[in-house]
């Protein structure tokens, strides 16, 4: 084999390579030299094919995972709330008195007063407007022993007897289960009867 190296172009020289070198190597040669690296990516293959069939026998499948998302969610049914029936039959008269047994004066008085006004039976007329009248005073009523009470519950810090004369004016009425009366009664117990005694003495 003739190789130039430079100079003269004119002038070649000769070179000889050895047979051995001039040999591809075998792949035996091959092999052989680069063992290691075929080990390790040996090792490596091995180590991945492990993990990969460890997954498919005890991991959870991707339909088993996928599936449930893909159906909607079960919802618990929104309860209706629950109408009252009405009562259509009922006497409107002994609606109002409902109305005013659960603290609702004012539309007690509103519906005996319409009742009186439009209703076709002239008996059930006058007894609503009899009705509507004695709610009226009881609200009337009801407004007093509130306005005694407040009043005598300022009054009290600087003026107890002031107070006492207002707590007493609200033992007078006769609704003796308004909530205002029963506080304006413990009131003139707790305050009151020991300095009415100190004062008649």
């Amino acid at each position: 084999m003739e190789i130039y190296k430079g100079g003269n172009p004119m002038h070649h020289e000769e070179v000889t390579f050895s047979e051995e070198l001039m040999k591809e190597p075998s792949w035996k040669e091959w092999m052989r030299e680069n063992r290691m690296f075929l080990a390790v990516i040996g090792i490596l293959s091995l180590l991945s094919l492990i993990l990969l069939l460890e997954n498919q026998w005890n991991g959870p499948s991707t339909e088993k995972v996928i599936a449930p998302l893909q159906e909607p969610l079960p919802q618990r049914p929104t309860p209706k709330p629950k109408l009252l029936k009405k009562n259509h039959t009922q006497n409107p008269i002994d609606e109002a008195k409902e109305l005013f047994l659960s603290s609702q004066t004012q539309k007690a008085i509103a519906l005996l007063l319409k009742i009186a006004k439009e209703n076709s039976d002239s008996t059930l007329q006058e007894e609503a407007s009899t009705l509507a009248k004695r709610y009226y005073h009881i609200q009337e009523e009801q407004e007093k022993i509130k306005k005694y009470y407040l009043q005598g519950y300022v009054l009290f810090l600087n003026y107890p007897k002031e107070a006492c004369d207002e707590w007493a004016k609200v033992l007078t009425s006769s609704l003796t289960e308004d909530p205002y009366y029963e506080k304006a009664q413990k009131r003139w117990k707790e305050n009151c009867t020991s300095r009415m005694n100190l004062i008649e003495r």
